[in-house]
């Protein structure tokens, strides 16, 4: 599947600004019903990206989360690529990164995110791209975390 990430990516890009609490985050997340959040610091300049998961453990430590800020968990350096990337290379560097979105930018710009949901999307509208493969090298997969050797007993 090689096709280009600009096809698949939100082009509603939600951001929160750094020195925001987490319970605005929360808000703003159920809010727009999204699970990450481009973070900027007074000028507008991309400075991480707050996934829920960054975030949700601090959740039940401090209930109301008035001690934390944005700023004191999002993620940093943001990981990013070009417009042209192919999902091939997002799904890599999602594995590689053990990361779950990115953002898509051009001529230095953010102008949207993809997420591992998009991806998963984009399989479950092309699901007959998998009869066409020639081999599913299932070792491979097992080995980057995307299938378990467990064997359960009925």
């Amino acid at each position: 599947m090689e096709a280009n990430i600009k096809n698949i990516f939100s082009r509603r890009l939600v951001t929160i600004k750094a020195d925001a609490t987490l319970a605005e985050a929360n808000d703003m997340m159920n809010n727009y019903n999204i699970r990450h959040l481009p973070v900027t610091d007074e000028k507008n300049t991309l400075v991480g990206l707050l996934s829920k998961s960054d975030f949700i453990a601090l959740k039940y430590a401090d209930s109301k989360m008035t001690s934390f800020k944005v700023k004191d968990v999002m993620s940093s350096p943001v990981k990013a690529v070009h417009k042209t990337a192919t999902v091939k290379e997002v799904a890599k560097l999602f594995l590689n990164k053990k990361i779950s979105s990115v953002l898509i930018v051009e001529n230095d710009e953010a102008i949207g995110i993809v997420t591992t949901d998009d991806l998963i999307r984009l399989l479950a509208d092309n699901v007959d791209f998998l009869n066409e493969a020639e081999q599913l090298d299932l070792a491979s997969l097992a080995d980057e975390g995307w299938i378990s050797s467990t064997q359960y007993i009925s």
